[in-house]
């Protein structure tokens, strides 16, 4: 957990794990996302302090509870949850391994799983949400196909965490 301020006077680069981020402005306006890990650079200027993440991996803007996005990253958050569970009696070591994964990998790994589970879960058709979301899992996986990027074999989060 790292909560980053104005003025910042910590060191200008971060590591960021996977999982949601917060941002608020001045006026404490908002903004949700979710990441599979990735880098923060943090610049301090007079009046204001930037930070600019980069991953390999998407980045999942969080706009509101009835998007792909969203259910997508709540699904991540809910494999993660499971993995975590499973390293109840050693969370730090848990988390080290977590953190040693590349933001990409973990994406793949997610992918596969969530397009595993939703092949044999029943669901219901008419729900458009879930079909969107089944839809951008098909077409993520699809996409790194075609450009050649999949791996010919992608771990299990279980073997992974």
């Amino acid at each position: 957990m790292l909560t980053l301020y104005h003025p910042w006077r910590a060191s200008r680069h971060q590591r960021l794990c996977a999982g949601r981020i917060s941002s608020w402005d001045r006026v404490q306006k908002t903004v949700q996302a979710f990441s599979f890990g990735g880098k923060v650079e943090v610049t301090m200027e007079q009046d204001y302090t930037l930070c600019v993440l980069t991953s390999p991996a998407p980045i999942l803007h969080l706009i509101h509870s009835n998007s792909p996005a969203t259910l997508l990253a709540a699904e991540v958050e809910e494999l993660l949850a499971r993995r975590r569970a499973a390293w109840a009696e050693r969370v730090k070591e848990f988390e080290e391994r977590l953190a040693g994964i590349e933001p990409l990998q973990l994406y793949f790994m997610c992918l596969s799983e969530l397009s595993e589970r939703f092949e044999h879960l029943l669901w219901d058709p008419e729900d458009t949400l879930t079909l969107q979301l089944v839809q951008l899992i098909r077409a993520e996986i699809r996409a790194f196909q075609d450009a050649g990027e999949w791996p010919s074999t992608v771990p299990g989060l279980s073997e992974a965490l």
